[in-house]
């Protein structure tokens, strides 16, 4: 296993050898869901390819295998993405409150900020500054549902703890990055200089307690005081995350009304019945094809299908024999091909009914490619039209 050339609070950071496919990986605190594990490759050049993670992909809790093996000369991060639109956890009135809950309520707003820290430590100046801003805004959801049971848990003495996460979650309603108040003067051109944490000083930060109070209308005034005080829980929380944590104070002022959701803005965004806008009943999951091609079958050679997705090329290798290689593979070889012909010269009804079979036989199919012979009763031969859907 190859050592990490970096390793920061939510990032672990590799040089690719070609070889390796296993990756061990190292977050702060850990991660609150497979889902928010993620991947990129950068070349020397600076060119940014995302890797696709996958559950499956998840070999042990902390150890992601990506196959093939990368090419050798990339520099591989893994890093932890957790969600910043909105709470992991929704407190209704009187419930109660779990210690899971609680705890994942105050995780989610440690790991946004370490996760800013590392964005920071990074990227540009300019991706720095819309990341920060884009993280203090996101985080407001975590804080805000704390502040909503801040006065039910500081009234009850059994949740004493309870409060002291709601106060830790909140705390960062104080102050919101101003990313205007970062002048040229003092971080240079923005195009090629990196933001340091040394460089927010107080004099860069906006003071945001009256968008925090607005949060608090429906708190006690007590809880009022705790929260917008920053006292010694709000100083505990900061050294818990990072000593670097002190010195960006998330924004968390109010925030603005969506009116469209996106696919990363849904929890579970796969695909089912009940998402889609037709007539469609019952509660069978819907699954969509992964390629497809239409091709003419007397073409020699290696050629491009008439039309099609996810489909590079067709090789004819002999008469109704053909290659389909995918222009992006599958994630292994169990997938199910659906295949129909046209009549072309020379074949008749007489010859009975055209078949699309898998040349198993002569090639087994592989997650980049697989081969078919399209025949009738009389023998293997060509058709004008093949037709040919993947599904997995």
């Amino acid at each position: 296993m190859p050592t990490p050339i970096d390793q920061l609070l939510s990032r672990t950071i590799y040089e690719t050898d070609g070889t390796t496919t296993d990756w061990d990986f190292s977050f702060s605190g850990g991660y609150l869901a497979p889902a928010h594990v993620k991947a990129y490759t950068e070349t020397l050049a600076g060119a940014r390819t995302e890797v696709v993670v996958t559950e499956p992909m998840l070999t042990g809790e902390f150890t992601l295998r990506i196959t093939p093996a990368l090419a050798d000369n990339l520099q591989l991060t893994i890093y932890r993405d957790t969600p910043k639109d909105l709470p992991l956890v929704d407190f209704m009135d009187e419930s109660g409150f779990s210690e899971i809950a609680l705890d994942t309520n105050a995780k989610q707003a440690v790991f946004i900020a370490a996760e800013a820290i590392d964005i920071i430590n990074t990227s540009s100046s300019y991706d720095a500054e819309q990341s920060a801003t884009d993280a203090a805004n996101s985080a407001a959801a975590a804080a805000a549902s704390a502040a909503a049971i801040a006065g039910e848990v500081a009234a009850a003495a059994g949740y004493a703890n309870a409060s002291a996460v709601s106060a830790m979650a909140a705390a960062a309603s104080a102050a919101s990055i101003n990313p205007d108040n970062f002048a040229t003067a003092e971080q240079g051109d923005r195009a090629d200089s990196a933001i340091q944490p040394d460089d927010l000083t107080a004099a860069n930060i906006v003071d945001a307690t009256t968008a925090g109070r607005s949060m608090l209308t429906a708190a006690s005034a007590a809880a009022q005081r705790i929260l917008l005080g920053f006292t010694t829980y709000g100083s505990s929380w900061v050294a818990l995350a990072d000593a670097a944590a002190g010195r960006i104070a998330l924004a968390l002022g109010s925030l603005a009304t969506k009116n469209t959701v996106a696919t990363a803005d849904v929890d579970n965004a796969a695909v089912t019945a009940a998402k889609l806008s037709g007539a469609q009943s019952g509660s069978a999951p819907i699954y969509g094809a992964r390629a497809w091609c239409v091709f003419n079958g007397t073409t020699t050679g290696t050629f491009a299908p008439t039309a099609g997705g996810n489909v590079a090329s067709v090789t004819r290798n002999g008469p109704g024999d053909y290659t389909v290689t995918f222009t992006t593979d599958m994630p292994d070889a169990n997938y199910a091909v659906v295949g129909l012909t046209s009549s072309a010269a020379g074949w008749t009804s007489a010859n009975g009914q055209s078949t699309v079979s898998l040349a198993r036989n002569s090639a087994a199919p592989t997650a980049s490619a697989f081969r078919i012979w399209t025949k009738t009763e009389a023998g293997v031969g060509d058709f004008a039209d093949v037709m040919l859907t993947v599904f997995r």
